[in-house]
């Protein structure tokens, strides 16, 4: 264990001396020598704002309206001047100066905090910190202005500020201003190097802070000019993480100790560029005052740092871990994460470990997770709503990695925050992969169904015939042994299905832990579709309980005129249908559940039958949820249907088999 984890660590260490900056050669000129002048430019109205005719005298002439490398050269020189002098402004006037025009953001505390920032001279991250704030939220509060004009926003911000009709309102000159600040990735493009963690303390100045400022307030100016209030712009509503809550449960509370052993694994461990460690020590400091939300700012920029810092000594890429070129894309999560690099196993997953990256999927990347990053860094989330107990779990996962690249003999790694941390890593179970959710839904599902027993219900004087829709004509053995039969399930987990009931299943379900990294493409398909068939069923089970209880106290009461009564007749001869019915469309989930990962080893012939299956299941589930809503009451073709289904089965069964 020891020699494993000295060639890990000298490889690591390896990508230490050769990276002193995580710049590359094209980003670091515009960013630390392109814009660096002693000149001065005055753009500024008297209200210090940005003025439009002064700013057109700056900019290097745009022919045909395309970007070039050597175009944002020439305008990052040549716009120098004017950041040199807004610096010299901003960072001497009062206060209350700069109050006017922010309102049209709806985020104006924000904007006034990080203008605070950029004064800030006791902490060294004071000004990135204000960067990654001010290019989130100005980048939301353009999305609001467009929608005065369009449905939708891009999901990227280069792409927002490409459109015409932000340049129509705000004015070519103003807009071409930011897209040199943070437009295309051959501009400066600030948000993303920042937000990617790629910028280091030191590499960033005030003047870009400030800049942004201006250019905020200048907006502001432009919309009052033209009678758009503050109140006439929309604003879309903010997303919480409020909800995380739930399942964010398995890492100790971080305390004042546990601190202090955080700071002195992210000095001992290889896993981070000596040049980010001031941030690190920024993190704790936010989360030990209390601001969860600039500490998530700071801390997830700083995640994927380490994370292509553990990336390319894992694949031996080094040339990975700087900002990529305009040629080519940055090493982002997304490869980060991905199975293959280049047409190559991806080996960052021998490194991590599949469970610390399932617990930074659930965190980052899933669709239905809460995506952190993603929502910080384009402003959706309010960073005053960042709750504790989400800052407190990306913080341990954080320390979780770390200590992967700390030494042994040091000691540390003895002492119980440490080993709590490292076991709950070690043990985690996805929540947001689509089959998590889909066997957490399955459950409630079948919870739902059981309690049908429980709804109070009364014996009529006058039931209605239900021929051959009974619960007897329904040989649910039967029809088990069939779906046992077409997915050949061995003999021992046959006899156990066979008999087994809601209750049962259930608790066969809990035990369940399918592989969920790297899987195929038609395990989400075939997912997909017994999630949609679980939802469907959700509603129905809602809906038949919710019509046993109104009935019954209908009934209690004497409300009910005949017809009714006769409805209430045939619901409660259907319930029994129903639930054998639903008893074999859950044990047929479940096996496909059981067997998911091997689906995609199916003939494509095999796989196109089962789909088959699948959506002659999905297609009952839909009929069954209008039929059994409160303004329906079908009951009776409810039964039909089902009698349908279950021959289907038997049928399709008896002619296939999906392992022969």
């Amino acid at each position: 264990m020891m020699e494993e984890w000295k060639e890990t660590e000298c490889s690591l260490e390896r990508k230490h001396i050769a990276c002193t900056s995580c710049l590359s050669a094209y980003v670091k000129k515009l960013l630390c020598e392109a814009c660096i002048t002693n000149q001065f430019f005055d753009a500024f109205t008297s209200y210090y704002t940005l003025e439009q005719n002064h700013m057109k005298m700056v900019l290097p002439t745009l022919n045909d309206g395309d970007f070039t490398e050597v175009w944002f050269q020439d305008a990052v020189h040549k716009i120098s001047p004017v950041l040199n002098h807004v610096h010299f402004v901003y960072s001497q006037i009062p206060f209350c100066d700069i109050d006017m025009w922010i309102e049209w953001t709806h985020y104006k505390k924000v904007f006034l905090e990080c203008f605070k920032l950029l004064r800030d001279s006791e902490s060294s991250c004071s000004v990135p910190l204000a960067l990654l704030i001010l290019t989130a939220y100005l980048e939301r509060a353009l999305g609001n202005v467009l929608l005065l004009k369009q449905n939708q926003v891009p999901a990227m911000l280069k792409d927002l500020l490409a459109t015409e009709e932000l340049k129509n309102i705000f004015g070519h000159e103003s807009i071409l201003f930011l897209q040199i600040l943070m437009g295309p990735p051959i501009s400066l493009n600030l948000r993303n190097i920042l937000w990617h963690g790629f910028v280091a303390p030191s590499e960033v100045s005030s003047r870009h802070g400030y800049i942004l400022l201006a250019i905020v307030r200048s907006f502001g100016e432009k919309l009052e000019k033209l009678g758009l209030k503050p109140e006439h712009i929309p604003c879309r509503s903010w997303l919480s993480f409020q909800q995380t809550e739930t399942w964010i449960n398995c890492f100790p509370e971080i305390t004042d100790s546990c601190m202090r052993i955080a700071e002195e694994i992210f000095r001992k461990t290889t896993a981070l560029l000596p040049q980010m460690l001031p941030y690190w020590k920024e993190v704790l400091s936010c989360f030990r005052n209390q601001k969860y939300g600039q500490c998530l700012v700071i801390l997830l920029p700083q995640i994927e740092n380490c994370l292509r810092n553990i990336f390319v000594a894992a694949n031996d890429c080094p040339e990975r871990i700087v900002t990529a070129e305009a040629t080519m894309l940055y090493t982002t999560f997304d490869e980060i994460f991905s199975e293959f690099v280049h047409e190559k196993t991806n080996k960052i997953r021998n490194v991590l470990g599949d469970t610390y990256i399932e617990l930074l999927l659930d965190l980052l990347v899933y669709p239905e997770g809460p995506r952190v990053r993603d929502r910080l860094s384009h402003g959706e989330v309010l960073l005053e709503d960042i709750p504790h107990h989400l800052v407190n779990h990306v913080l341990n996962i954080s320390v979780a990695i770390c200590c992967k690249f700390v030494c042994p003999s040091t000691g540390i790694l003895q002492e119980i925050y440490v080993k709590d941390v490292i076991t709950a890593a070690s043990t985690y179970k996805p929540h947001f992969h689509p089959l998590s959710i889909l066997k957490r839904k399955l459950l409630q599902a079948i919870n739902k169904v059981m309690k049908w027993k429980d709804c109070p219900i009364t014996d009529l004087n006058d039931p209605p015939d239900s021929g051959e829709t009974t619960d007897k004509s329904i040989d649910v053995t039967h029809l088990i042994q069939a779906i046992c039969k077409l997915y050949n399930v061995d003999n021992d987990l046959k006899k156990n299905l066979v008999h087994c009931d809601f209750q049962m299943l259930s608790n066969m379900l809990k035990k369940l832990h399918p592989e969920t990294l790297y899987r195929p493409k038609y395990e989400g398909e075939i997912t997909t579709l017994l999630r949609q068939i679980v939802s469907h069923i959700i509603i129905v089970a809602d809906q038949v309980s919710d019509g046993l209880q109104t009935r019954y106290y209908q009934w209690c009461k004497k409300e009910m005129r005949s017809r009714q009564r006769l409805t209430y007749s045939r619901l409660l001869c259907s319930v029994p249908v129903l639930t054998r019915s639903l008893q074999v469309v859950f044990m047929t989930i479940l096996v496909n559940f059981m067997y998911v990962n091997k689906l995609s080893s199916l003939e494509k012939k095999t796989q196109h039958h089962l789909t088959r299956l699948l959506k002659s299941i999905l297609k009952y589930t839909e009929n069954l949820e209008i039929m059994t809503n409160a303004t329906k009451n079908r009951w009776e073709e409810c039964c039909c249907l089902s009698k349908e289904l279950l021959e289907f089965i038997s049928y399709f069964s008896q002619k296939q088999s999906f392992y022969k």
